[in-house]
C-alpha cells in the first residue's frame, strides 16, 4: 500500500489524531433552544425618553441569507423599542418601521418597504397593527409553514433543555421563545400557558420528566407555579448529585456496575409508566405549603385513588365500617354542638312530631320498645344557604364518627379542610380520607322539627363515588347526639 492509499485521519489544531465529526441532524424550525450567533452589523437609531433627553440604541442587522431567527429576533426588539420609548401615537411607528428598514439588506427590505406602502395613515398604525406589518413581513420571508413546522417540532418534544442549563432557566428560555412565535406568520400565536407546559414537560431530562409529572408539574396552568416546581426539583437534583459525588469520592473503587446499577434504579424510581414517579416518599404540596401529600391534594387533577405515603402507612390500626369499636381504641372525636341544647329524658314526641319544645333531638329505650330505623333523612345547608336534603345512614357498626360522599360534599359548595384522616375497609377495599368539612345547621327532621346542630363530616375519597348513601352516622356522632345505639338497626355484612 503506498502512502497516497493510506486511509486519512482528521487533525486537530493541537497536531493530535481527531475523530471526523458527524453531522448532528438540524430542527427544521426557526426557534431553537439557542439563539443563533448575531449579526457583526449594527445601525445606530435616536430615540427620545420622557423627559425628551436623546438617546441613542444599536440594532443588529439583518440581511436575505442570514439564519432566520435573528430576523425574529429583531422584529421582537423593534417592538421592544417601541414599547420602552411610547411611540405608538401620532404615527411614530413610521420613525420604528424606518429605522427597521435601515437595519435590512436584500429581499427582504424589498418586501418591508411594500409593506410599509400599502400604509395609508400611519397614525391607526398602533402596537397592535405594527406587529401585523410584522407578521406579513415573516410570512413573506419563512414562507406559509413556518409556524406550522415550528409547533411540530415543540409538540414532539424535539428541543430539550441542555444538561448545562438549570430547569427553571430552561423553562424561561421557552416562555422567551413563545413571546416570539407570533412574528412567525400571519396566523401564528402564543400558546397558552397550559399548551406551552406540556412543551416543557418533554423538554425535560428523564429523572427531572418523572419528578415533575410525580408532582403534578405536568397538570399546572401558572407560569410562577411552574417556574418555583422546576426550582424545588434543580434544588433537589443538586443535592443528589452532591451527595453522589461525596459517596464516589468516599469510596473510589465503586465499579462501573455498581453506577449502572444505581443508574438504573434512579431510572425506575424517577420515571414510571407515564412519567409518574414511583417511589413512596412524600411529596410536600407546593401549593399548600406542604401542609399535605401533593398527589392527595384535591386540586391535583391526577390526584391517586389511595395514598401510599409514610405518613398513611403508620396509620394504624386500620378500621372496618362494619367492625365494632375496639376496647384500646384512642381517637378524636370532633365535638358536636346542639342548639339552644335542654336536656329533656322522653323525646319521642318529637318523633311524632307533636311538639319540638324542650328536645335535645336523643332517642331513648322506654317501655314501648319503640326503636329509630337504620336509615333517615338529614337536612344540610348549603354553603349558599340553600337546604339539602338526602338520606343517612345509621349504622352503629361503623367505628368512625360520620362520613360524607365527595360529590355530595362538593355539591354542598364549602371549602374542604385538609386532615390527616382515617383508613377504612369496604366491601370494595380501602378508603382513605384526607379532607373534612364542617358545617352548621344540620338537622334531623325524623328526630326533631327544628333543632340543629354544628359538626365535622369527614369527606371520602373522589374515586369511592357513591358509597350507597350520601351520609353514613357512625359511632361517634350518636354518642355526640345521645342516640342510643342498642335501638338501631345494624347493618348486617355480606
Amino acid at each position: 500500500m503506498t502512502k497516497n492509499d493510506m486511509p486519512k485521519k482528521a487533525f486537530s489544531k493541537s497536531g493530535g489524531n481527531q475523530a471526523p465529526q458527524q453531522n448532528k441532524p438540524q430542527l427544521k424550525c426557526i426557534l431553537h433552544f439557542k439563539d443563533p450567533k448575531p449579526n457583526d452589523s449594527e445601525i445606530k437609531a435616536k430615540f427620545y425618553e420622557a423627559d425628551d433627553s436623546e438617546v441613542s440604541e444599536q440594532i443588529m442587522c439583518f440581511k436575505t441569507g442570514d439564519v432566520h431567527a435573528n430576523l425574529v429576533i429583531l422584529m421582537d426588539r423593534m417592538v421592544e423599542l417601541g414599547d420602552l420609548y411610547d411611540i405608538w401615537n401620532d404615527g411614530d411607528s413610521q420613525k420604528l418601521g424606518q429605522s427597521l428598514h435601515r437595519a435590512l439588506a436584500g429581499q427582504v427590505k424589498k418586501d418591508w418597504q411594500r409593506i410599509m406602502g400599502d400604509v395609508a395613515d400611519w397614525n391607526n398604525i398602533n402596537r397592535e397593527e405594527f406587529i401585523r406589518l410584522l407578521k406579513r413581513l415573516g410570512t413573506k420571508t419563512f414562507g406559509p409553514k413556518a409556524y406550522k413546522q415550528q409547533c411540530k417540532v415543540m409538540d414532539e418534544g424535539k428541543i430539550k433543555i441542555p444538561s448545562n442549563s438549570t430547569l427553571r432557566n430552561g423553562a424561561q428560555r421557552f416562555f422567551q421563545i413563545n413571546s416570539m412565535l407570533p412574528y412567525l406568520g400571519e396566523f401564528a400565536r402564543e400558546y397558552t400557558i397550559e399548551e406551552l407546559n406540556k412543551v416543557i414537560t418533554k423538554s425535560l431530562p428523564p429523572k427531572a420528566y418523572g419528578k415533575y409529572c410525580g408532582d403534578g408539574g405536568d397538570d399546572l396552568d401558572d407560569e410562577d407555579e411552574i417556574l418555583e416546581l422546576l426550582s424545588m426539583i434543580d434544588t433537589k437534583l443538586d443535592l443528589k448529585a452532591e451527595v453522589a459525588f461525596l459517596e464516589r469520592k468516599k469510596n473510589p473503587k465503586l465499579n462501573n456496575s455498581d453506577r449502572k446499577s444505581d443508574k438504573n434504579k434512579g431510572k425506575q424510581n424517577n420515571g414510571g409508566e407515564g412519567g409518574k414517579s414511583k417511589d413512596d416518599k412524600a411529596k410536600p404540596c407546593f401549593k399548600h405549603d406542604g401542609k399535605h401529600d401533593w398527589r392527595d391534594c384535591p386540586d391535583n387533577k391526577n390526584r391517586r385513588p389511595q395514598s401510599k405515603s409514610k405518613k398513611e402507612k403508620e396509620k394504624v390500626p386500620k378500621k372496618d365500617l362494619h367492625s365494632t369499636k375496639g376496647k384500646d381504641e384512642s381517637r378524636k372525636t370532633p365535638m358536636v354542638k346542639v342548639a339552644d341544647k335542654s336536656e329533656v329524658n322522653n323525646c319521642y314526641k318529637d318523633l311524632a312530631y307533636d311538639t319540638d319544645d324542650g328536645s335535645i333531638m336523643m332517642v331513648q329505650k322506654t317501655a314501648s320498645k319503640q326503636t329509630l330505623n337504620g336509615i333517615t333523612v338529614i337536612a344540610v345547608p348549603g354553603a349558599d344557604g340553600t337546604q339539602h336534603g338526602t338520606t343517612i345512614l345509621i349504622d352503629n357498626g361503623f367505628t368512625g364518627f360520620a362520613i360524607m360522599s365527595y360529590l355530595f360534599a362538593e355539591t354542598l359548595g364549602y371549602e374542604f379542610q385538609h386532615s390527616n384522616g382515617e383508613s377504612y375497609r369496604t366491601m370494595a377495599g380501602l378508603m382513605n380520607t384526607t379532607l373534612k368539612v364542617t358545617i352548621t345547621g344540620v338537622r334531623l327532621p325524623d328526630l326533631s322539627h327544628h333543632r340543629t346542630f354544628t359538626t365535622t363530616f369527614e369527606v371520602a375519597s373522589k374515586e369511592s363515588g357513591n358509597f350507597g348513601y350520601k351520609i353514613i352516622m357512625g359511632i361517634g356522632i350518636m354518642d355526640e347526639l345521645k342516640i342510643e345505639q342498642s335501638q338501631t338497626d345494624k347493618i348486617a355484612e355480606h
